[in-house]
């Protein structure tokens, strides 16, 4: 579902996920996949059918991981009654120094609530700041709703009081939209509909924003590739 470079290592990253299973992943030297940690696949048990790790990013410094769960996670105890629960879906701050703290869980709130809204790619922007891409099918206008948010890792509203276990989240995100790409695209005499963006980089010296969608099973007839590249405005 998404790869990411490691900055000081050059390591690839994985983020994997299956009909019932989910997992984030390493490539050592000789090109072997090995799981990161058993703790991701434990925590994804109680997700959504093929809904699980989707958005990879690592801080700049490389000493953290952060990965979101696509969709809202089931809920393995009942709600007390008279609450009402939000859309939200789990993203984990991972320590990739031994013998570090256990994983920081925490909320990302989706701005949409369509059911077939999720959250599918995560981007680094600095130390504090993380780009989180929201895109949602709409069946019956057959389009794709594609929202880029920023959220600040130390401006998070504290949920550590709940009176039930919310997946392990303590902190939730105060997302604020940063792109909306759900207008149709010109292209030379033709225009296209926005595509399933499930990936986001910036170009080699951050002028540009890279988007890029997923062909949903290599249809390109009907969903093509799509590739979109943002110049970033230097004096907005």
């Amino acid at each position: 579902e998404a790869v990411r470079m490691h900055p000081n290592s050059q390591q690839l990253y994985f983020t994997h996920e299956g009909t019932g299973t989910s997992d984030v992943l390493y490539l050592d030297s000789a090109a072997t996949l090995h799981p990161l940690s058993p703790w991701f696949a434990s925590y994804a048990a109680l997700m959504q059918w093929n809904s699980g790790y989707e958005g990879l990013c690592f801080s700049p410094d490389g000493y953290f991981l952060y990965s979101a769960i696509e969709r809202p996670m089931r809920f393995e105890e009942a709600i007390p009654d008279a609450l009402a629960v939000a859309k939200i879906c789990p993203v984990v701050k991972f320590s990739l120094r031994k013998n570090e703290n256990p994983p920081v869980i925490f909320g990302y709130p989706l701005q949409r609530q369509e059911n077939d809204n999720g959250v599918s790619a995560l981007l680094t922007l600095n130390d504090s700041t993380l780009i989180v891409a929201e895109r949602a099918w709409l069946r019956t206008e057959k389009k794709n709703i594609v929202r880029l948010f920023t959220v600040n890792l130390n401006n998070t509203v504290c949920i550590d009081d709940l009176p039930f276990d919310f997946y392990g989240i303590t902190e939730v995100f105060r997302p604020k939209l940063l792109l909306n790409a759900t207008h149709e695209i010109p292209l030379r005499e033709q225009s296209v509909s926005t595509g399933n963006v499930e990936g986001i980089t910036f170009s080699h010296d951050k002028s540009f924003l890279l988007l890029v969608t997923d062909n949903n099973y290599g249809n390109q007839t009907a969903t093509p590739t799509q590739l979109y590249v943002l110049k970033i405005d230097e004096n907005p």
